[in-house]
């Protein structure tokens, strides 16, 4: 990423982080809300998600 000198920006949001990347117009969703992982990532549904790309992530909080 910054070898390249491709801009970046990380946005912290009461239930999510967002890193948004300049190139492509990519962005990646980090919920830290206390969601799970979903089961269904990939699968053959119409409810299934797609695990391409920058994938689903979620996080949490440790002290400060």
């Amino acid at each position: 990423m910054t070898a390249e000198i491709r801009g970046l920006q990380i946005s912290n949001m009461p239930n999510k982080v967002i890193i948004m990347i300049q190139y492509m117009d990519v962005w990646r969703e980090v919920w830290t809300d206390g969601r799970a992982l979903p089961a269904n990532v990939g699968a053959a549904g119409k409810d299934s998600l797609d695990p391409r790309y920058n994938g689903y992530s979620v996080g949490h909080w440790e002290n400060d």
